[in-house]
């Protein structure tokens, strides 16, 4: 990746987006077959919220549009990516569309949402299950630092 404030040869898109753009791409198969490259989160501070989930999932890095327009964090060997968009509005009702994320063991899930918590996520509630599924399986709602819902479970949830 360049350094952030770079623009590529002939495009107007910082050099950073360009790249994330361009590393995307190359999974696509050309076939007649759709293929996601980002999800796109609107929000007031790009930057803020791609440090979030960059440092969340132990991607690649961060590149922020000179402008602070936008920003992109992704895998650093390419592929999906999530892309920021500052937007005026605020956020008022839940999320149509949100991540599902997963902390691997049911064990594991207390010590990971205290992680997000340290990274500036907050708890939004926990899904209620029944006694015999929530042994094996939970799901928390959380929200990044802009206000947006995603999920992290833990464990495995029975057939």
């Amino acid at each position: 990746m360049t350094r952030p404030g770079l623009t590529a040869a002939g495009s107007d898109e910082p050099a950073e987006l360009a790249t994330l753009h361009r590393l995307a791409a190359t999974g696509v198969d050309n076939t007649d077959d759709m293929d996601i490259t980002c999800v796109t989160i609107d929000c007031h501070d790009p930057s803020k919220v791609a440090a979030f989930w960059n440092k969340a999932l132990g991607w690649g890095g961060v590149a922020i549009a000179t402008d602070g327009s936008g920003a992109v964090c992704g895998p650093a060997q390419g592929g999906p990516y999530l892309e920021m968009v500052r937007v005026p509005e605020d956020k008022v009702v839940k999320n149509r569309v949100h991540l599902g994320c997963t902390a691997g063991p049911l064990g594991e899930l207390d010590a990971e949402i205290e992680r997000l918590l340290r990274l500036g996520a907050t708890i939004a509630w926990e899904e209620e299950l029944s006694s015999e599924v929530a042994a094996a399986y939970r799901n928390v709602v959380l929200r990044d630092p802009g206000g947006n819902e995603f999920c992290l479970s833990g464990g495995a949830h029975p057939a």
